[in-house]
């Protein structure tokens, strides 16, 4: 019988030409993915037989890798602001950059002396609302999601579960319903942004394994902006926060020229986020 050790080997051979120094690192995350074992067991467990049913587990992990599916599909989890949001086929998966607007609203967030509600349009994963949600458990803050796409409510629920927060509340339904609510001090979104005519240019583990309504953000882009101004900028409090996640330069330039244009109290850009105070 094979040890750990070897599998693991074995994997990052196979994995070499496809990933060359990342290799090793992805074999061993799907060695410890098919014995169970955290890493830090692997390691210590690393001169053990693998059974039959952990190898074959193993090298399917590794043909599905070899096809450009993504890591986190595979591991079933992402790991995002310090903490792990269960992820799947259907689920837009979690950036890294996305944390900075974690991070910016929670700053902002700070500085206000009283309990805030907050509302997310297009909820995914859950992990934006979610990880705000836990880093202010000590307040009284009020916490809202939309997301009409069924696979994606299948998982925020689960991370919902995952991480007992009961008081966020989940709608399966278009955000447009966020009119039937009181206004907001907080809305958020990381919405379709790539235009459409890009999407043939993204990775092959984007373009064909994530779901494409939450990627296609129609002719420049822009689509899903201008549907979040006429229908939720409205429920916005005067004051009150917009954070966005975007594209690129131009497509902010023209978020702040052709849309939001009149209504701004002052906004600021931070690496691939705008951010904007809504004008009294």
């Amino acid at each position: 019988m094979l040890r750990i050790s070897e599998m693991i080997q074995l994997g990052q051979e196979k994995l070499l030409e496809k990933l060359g120094d990342r290799a090793f690192f992805e074999s061993r995350l799907l060695a410890a993915k098919a014995t169970g074992f955290e890493i830090e067991q692997l390691i210590l467990r690393s001169d053990e037989s693998v059974s039959k049913i952990q190898l074959n587990l193993f090298n399917n992990f590794i043909d599905r890798r070899l096809q450009s599916e993504p890591m986190a599909y595979i591991l079933e989890e992402k790991e995002f602001f310090k903490r792990k949001f269960q992820v799947g086929p259907g689920v837009l998966i979690p950036r890294p950059e996305t944390e900075l607007l974690v991070e910016l609203t929670l700053s902002w967030m700070a500085e206000k002396a009283t309990a805030l509600r907050v509302a997310e349009l297009g909820l995914g994963s859950g992990c934006l609302l979610f990880s705000i949600a836990l880093e202010r458990q000590e307040f009284k803050d009020e916490f809202y999601g939309w997301e009409n796409s069924p696979e994606a409510i299948n998982y925020a629920k689960k991370n919902q579960k995952r991480w007992s927060l009961d008081q966020v509340k989940i709608f399966e339904a278009d955000f447009s319903e966020i009119q039937n609510q009181r206004d907001f001090d907080v809305i958020l979104s990381n919405p379709p942004y790539i235009p459409s005519s890009e999407l043939s240019e993204l990775m092959p583990e984007i373009q064909v394994y994530e779901p494409r309504r939450a990627l296609d953000g129609g002719e420049m882009g822009l689509e899903f902006y201008r549907k979040i101004y006429q229908e939720a900028w409205p429920k916005l409090r005067s004051g009150g926060l917009l954070g966005l996640e975007t594209h690129n330069e131009k497509q902010r330039e023209l978020l702040l020229r052709d849309i939001f244009v009149s209504h701004v109290k002052k906004h600021w850009i931070e690496d691939c986020h705008l951010l904007i105070e809504k004008k009294d």
